[in-house]
Order: structure tokens, then sequence, then C-alpha cells
């Protein structure tokens, strides 16, 4: 049975062109939405677009049962985390200092596939 749950969006202006959905966003000192670049900044959400431009909209998904691309092999039930380009990584335990974006309901088999993430940012 697939695991199910409303998707939940809001928009950020882009710091600049992203043409990677299904990474991984924080936001910027300036309010602009970026990719993350490690496991410590904290995440608000998954890119679901393309902005091609600074400032055009970054549609992010914050809530429900989202697609991320993973860096490597997720199993179901690890806790989610960014790498240094965005893409999912997976922890079987979560670890102080870590910031994670959920869940995995979906397993990934490897690089470049997508994982299913129940999303809840939190950072320990």
């Amino acid at each position: 049975m697939a695991v199910t749950a409303q998707p939940l969006y809001f928009t950020l202006p882009s710091a600049g062109s992203i043409s990677t959905p299904n990474r991984l966003v924080t936001v910027d000192t300036a309010g602009r939405g970026t990719l993350t670049s490690s496991a410590t900044i904290s995440i608000v959400g998954v890119l679901i677009n393309k902005p091609t431009a600074q400032d055009q909209a970054m549609e992010i998904q914050w809530g429900g049962v989202a697609e991320i691309e993973a860096s490597a092999l997720i199993d179901e039930g690890h806790w989610v985390y960014s790498n240094s380009q965005g893409f999912g990584a997976g922890d079987a335990a979560p670890e102080s200092g870590t910031a994670y974006a959920g869940l995995c309901v979906k397993s990934a088999s490897g690089s470049g596939a997508l994982a299913q993430v129940l999303l809840m940012p939190m950072k320990l």
C-alpha cells in the first residue's frame, strides 16, 4: 500500500538558477531559497520547480510525502538529511546537530533514485 499525505507548499524567491528539482532547500541570509550544502544546515523543504534566475519563485514542498533525489541508497525507516549538494542521504538513527527533512517511507535504490519521504523538517 502506498503512503500518502496531503502535500503543503510555499514559495520563496530563488537565490539563483537551480535546474535540479527534488533536492533539499534552505533559506540564505538574504531570505532567498537555495539548495542545502551540509547536514547541519536547517532544511525548509524540497524544491519542486526549476527557477531559472535570481528572485524567480521557488516552489517548495514542506509537508506531506515528497520525492527526494538520493545521493546513495536510502532505506525505509531511515532519517533523511542533506549532503553538500542538496541530495538526500539516510541515517538509521538521528544524530545530534544534524538537520533532517523527514522519514523515508519508500526506499531509494541508489544515487539519482527518488526516495519518498514523509516531511517533518527538524534539527537535533
